[in-house]
């Protein structure tokens, strides 16, 4: 069962590409130029020529930006610096808000909310009936979402990674400069807290005597800290990295074939995660 469906609390609940938003906060823009036109010509009696002029010349700059921000939410190439404050320049233009935004609040989403209003804005709502002006993309206090426990580690199993102030930051801004791909440094870590689990769960494992050598369960996600932890120096056996893609998918290829006393096994396969097979010979 999808977690998304398990934790659902509101109707509209769901897991969904955020710019959708975004394109209506753009429409949002194209139809304030067409009334500043309108209002140009008819109330203020402005040349209708020049005021049609700057009315097409706004539009087709709101096309062209959200042609790049829709290709920046890919993450199918590399952005730079240049592009990265290209995103920040763009989302700095505002619009005007006249609904609010705690109605129709999940109860996580309304606890929350009510968090973090009292250090930000008491009077949020009695000035959303006038209009709130607010930024096209913005990092929002109610993007981040906090870390409820502290993470530690065993020193025993040697793991060494840093851990990110917050769970999750679903900022717009930070998550749209994201210079690499499409994960922010938050959701690494919480991938990687899916290979941290399973060593602590195997470690803790009363493997028969026979077995205590074996490292052939430890390696079946993708990589933690670079590459996966190889066994010790009297466990180790000649092996080969084989490289499946540029980045986090890679496996151990052993050298040799091992067949298992009770079965006629094939020689090892090599999947597209961590996978070792190394089961130790029995004495004959």
């Amino acid at each position: 069962m999808p977690e998304h469906i398990m934790d659902k609390d509101s109707k509209l609940e769901c897991l969904y590409n955020r710019i959708h938003e975004i394109r209506t906060r753009f429409e949002v823009l194209w139809r304030d130029a067409e009334i500043a036109y309108l209002h140009a010509v008819h109330m203020e009696k402005q040349n209708p020529e020049a005021a049609l002029k700057v009315w097409q010349e706004r539009q087709t700059a709101l096309q062209e930006q959200f042609a790049f921000i829709a290709k920046a939410n890919l993450g199918s190439e590399f952005m730079s610096e240049a592009d990265q404050q290209k995103v920040r320049d763009i989302g700095t233009q505002t619009w005007t808000r006249h609904f609010s935004d705690r109605l129709g609040l999940s109860p996580a989403e309304e606890t929350m909310r009510t968090t973090q209003t009292q250090t930000v804005d008491l009077n949020h709502e009695e000035r959303a009936q006038q209009g709130i002006t607010e930024n096209l993309l913005s990092d929002k206090p109610e993007h981040i979402i906090p870390r409820f426990k502290e993470m530690t580690f065993d020193p025993l199993l040697g793991i060494k990674m840093a851990v990110p102030e917050h769970q999750y930051n679903q900022g717009e801004i930070y998550n749209l400069t994201i210079p690499k791909g499409t994960l922010t440094k938050e959701d690494r870590f919480k991938i990687n807290e899916h290979i941290i689990s399973t060593i602590t769960m195997l470690e803790s494992l009363p493997f028969p005597p026979e077995a205590q050598s074996s490292p052939s369960l430890r390696f079946h996600s993708p990589r933690k800290n670079g590459r996966p932890r190889l066994p010790t120096q009297t466990q180790r056996r000649t092996t080969e990295y084989s490289r499946q893609s540029t980045d986090d998918r890679r496996c151990i290829r052993s050298t040799h074939s091992v067949r298992s006393p009770l079965q006629n096994r094939q020689p090892h396969q090599c999947y597209h995660r961590y996978h070792v097979q190394n089961v130790p010979r029995r004495s004959p």
